[in-house]
């Protein structure tokens, strides 16, 4: 029996990873880049991450290029890189299979995209105000931060409750809110934007989720049909004591003289 469910394990965790191809195919590109810049030294993988960055230099040549190039790579560790790459894994899947591929991408497209742009305003702002370095427009941004917001800000929409789903949702902004106000990174900006950009897509829910996350208001009991009683049951009825005789009832037998009820045993025939 233990062998069977061990057996069947490795099938059924291919079964359902399978099921989310976009996510597959986005870790298996994520761990080639990472794969790259292990390899290569660290002056040249500086190089790589600066050109695929969306940073305001970039940004004014080509945008497009850094907005799609930008969520393909990991400017960390191997220890932080082992551990995005695992929680993507925890929050696409389960998302990808729930939305399908075409509203999956759409959702961690206009995730990062959407924080990406958000905080590039916010940059342009404080710098001409004097509050950030100008050699911000150069800086190394990339990573997978955002989308991977975006997709847990959606995915808590699969919580039972409204109130349950408004409470975490709650929590994890200001948790992010707080990490903001210590550290004051743009990238801190980024991340509460793609979270909360994210919470906002119930249009991308399916249907038959949103309706089902309405409130319920329980539907009244329906009244037992009565069932008709067999005979033997009618003549033991109370109703059927008003004459005059005897009555069989559950191996005794009633007896109805002179305006009195006597009951007596009788065997079972």
């Amino acid at each position: 029996m233990g062998r069977d469910v061990l057996g069947r394990a490795p099938a059924q965790g291919w079964s359902y990873l399978r099921a989310a191809p976009g996510t597959l195919i986005y870790l298996f590109t994520l761990q080639v880049t990472q794969l790259t810049l292990d390899t290569v030294d660290d002056h040249l993988g500086q190089r790589l991450l600066i050109s695929e960055s969306t940073n305001l230099f970039n940004m004014a040549r080509v945008p497009v290029q850094v907005l799609i190039g930008s969520a393909f790579w990991i400017d960390s560790s191997t220890l932080v890189s082992c551990g995005a790459l695992a929680a993507l894994l925890v929050v696409l899947v389960p998302l990808e299979r729930w939305l399908g591929t075409g509203r999956w991408l759409v959702a961690l497209a206009t995730g990062h995209i959407g924080a990406t742009l958000l905080t590039l305003v916010a940059t342009t702002c404080l710098l001409r105000h004097g509050l950030l370095s100008p050699a911000v427009a150069h800086a190394a941004d990339v990573g997978v931060s955002y989308a991977l917001l975006a997709g847990f800000g959606l995915l808590l929409h699969r919580l039972p409750r409204r109130r349950y789903r408004l409470a975490v949702a709650v929590l994890v902004t200001a948790v992010l809110a707080v990490v903001l106000v210590r550290d004051q990174e743009i990238a801190d900006l980024g991340h509460l934007l793609s979270f909360l950009i994210g919470f906002g897509l119930v249009p991308l829910v399916p249907r038959v989720d949103r309706l089902a996350a309405a409130v319920a208001v329980p539907a009244p009991a329906a009244k037992p049909a009565a069932v008709p009683l067999p005979r033997t049951a009618r003549a033991a009825s109370p109703a059927g004591v008003r004459g005059s005789g005897s009555r069989q009832l559950a191996g005794r037998a009633l007896t109805v003289a002179n305006g009195q009820i006597h009951l007596t045993a009788s065997e079972k025939s």
